[in-house]
């Protein structure tokens, strides 16, 4: 469902982005003052640059921030195989005694 939500609403963004790439499409000069340079970039480059890399950043800011819990899911993992490790190692030995109960008990005299 989230799949759907997400492609519907990026279609129409992506729509957006390309329209307004394509109406602005015209050189602007940007002066990099102190800087001696003059740059010429697209209009629509100039608007949607800093866009990108706020995205950009926040997506690294987010991951980052993100860190400890994935950390901690990675340690609960662990403990969860090492667990279930000791379960099946316990559940198997008392099967084994169990088995070798009931070989015990059929190996007496009167059963």
């Amino acid at each position: 469902m989230l799949r759907f939500l997400a492609w519907l609403s990026g279609i129409p963004l992506a729509i957006a982005v390309v329209l307004f790439a394509a109406a602005n499409h015209e050189s602007v000069q940007v002066g990099l003052w102190p800087l001696p340079w003059i740059i010429e970039l697209p209009l629509y480059l100039l608007a949607l640059a800093p866009l990108v890399v706020g995205l950009l950043i926040g997506l690294a800011l987010g991951w980052i921030a993100a860190a400890p819990a994935r950390k901690a899911a990675r340690a609960e993992r662990r403990r969860s195989r090492f667990l279930e490790g000791q379960i099946r190692s316990v559940i198997g030995g008392n099967l084994d005694k169990e088995a070798g109960e009931k070989n015990d008990q059929a190996a007496l005299p009167g059963n």
